[in-house]
């Protein structure tokens, strides 16, 4: 797992490694946005897979399944597991 706390930290992240599955903040407390996130990985050759979260209401055009904020940790691993084909936590 790794984190990053700006879209430029997330880019950075994002031309380094493969990220299979992000959780992408819309609205990211620092210098760029989600968008700009979610600009970029569309122009990659490399899938990457979101959930996406924001305080707002859901995204007209949302990259992925949406999560609004404040989100409970369970909600995001279900959707997490789903993403990644992985069983559900509950039957893990």
């Amino acid at each position: 797992m790794l984190e990053a706390g700006s879209a430029p930290e997330a880019l950075t992240v994002l031309d380094a490694v493969q990220v299979d599955l992000l959780v992408l903040a819309l609205d990211l407390p620092v210098a760029g946005s989600g968008w700009d996130v979610v600009r970029h990985i569309r122009e990659r050759p490399v899938p990457t897979k979101m959930i996406v979260t924001s305080e707002d209401t859901d995204p007209p055009d949302s990259p992925g399944p949406f999560v609004r904020k404040p989100y409970r940790a369970a909600e995001v691993a279900r959707l997490a597991a789903h993403s990644l084909n992985w069983p559900s936590p509950t039957q893990a």
